[in-house]
């Protein structure tokens, strides 16, 4: 009889897996990154498997592409430039903010 492959990770693996503590780990749930389910009579959630496999590669290719390529800074010099970088950040992050231009 085969074994059923298991879907899901505890906390304490996932957090193995993506090299974070608890408080990230449920970060990333909330901003719904991964799934987390609490089956019914349990107290504590499951991650899905699938979900963190993927964004632990995702982190890795962004570290890995971190430490080859270095980081350049340059400040804003025109209000163009800084409208640019508030819809940037609005794209990134799902702020939403008015402004004159």
């Amino acid at each position: 009889m085969k074994r059923a492959k298991k879907e899901y990770y505890t906390a304490k693996e996932a957090q193995e897996v993506l090299g974070m503590t608890y408080s990230a780990l449920r970060n990333q749930v909330n901003a719904g990154h991964i799934k987390s389910i609490i089956s019914p009579g349990k107290r504590q959630a499951v991650y899905d498997k699938k979900d963190v496999n993927i964004l632990e590669r995702e982190l890795s290719a962004f570290m890995m592409h971190r430490k080859t390529k270095s980081t350049k800074l340059m400040r804003v010099s025109t209000k163009e430039e800084m409208i640019e970088c508030v819809e940037i950040s609005q794209a990134l992050f799902g702020i939403r903010k008015r402004y004159d231009r």
